[in-house]
């Protein structure tokens, strides 16, 4: 695997990459469907570190452990105080009770958007609060 500023383009470029797979609630599968987690999971995959990504959520709910909890690994670090670069990974609160993930590239953020129904890139800046924001470091 690959760490660094490469493996983050990396990271976005297969994001980028995902635009238009459809949307599926707990979709890890490019051909079945996507939802945040799963285009976060996919977009990692290219670093060669494997993840256990949970599958067991509601699309609302109190998620915060276990998101902070997935970004707490050594291989992750907080984003604060700085602007984020592409292949950083943004939490979101587009409402209440709800967290949702994207990926953020040169154009925009790219997420699983359960209202188009899609895999979507939206310019930034996103419509949504930031509740934080992670970058891959590596191992």
């Amino acid at each position: 695997w690959v760490d660094g500023p490469s493996c983050r383009c990396s990271v976005a470029a297969r994001a980028i990459a995902l635009v238009g797979i459809p949307f599926r609630l707990r979709g890890r599968n490019v051909d079945a469907g996507l939802d945040c987690i799963g285009v976060v999971a996919d977009a990692l995959s290219c670093t060669g570190h494997a993840f256990d990504v949970p599958k067991d959520y509601t699309l609302r709910g109190d998620h915060a452990g276990r998101i902070s909890g997935f970004f707490g690994c050594s291989c992750f670090g907080v984003v604060v105080g700085e602007a984020v670069q592409p292949g950083d990974i943004s939490w979101l609160r587009p409402e209440i009770h709800q967290a949702h993930l994207a990926i953020i590239t040169t154009g925009g953020a790219v997420h699983a958007h359960a209202g188009l129904g899609r895999v979507v890139l939206t310019p930034l800046p996103l419509p949504w609060p930031a509740i934080g924001h992670w970058r891959y470091i590596g191992d």
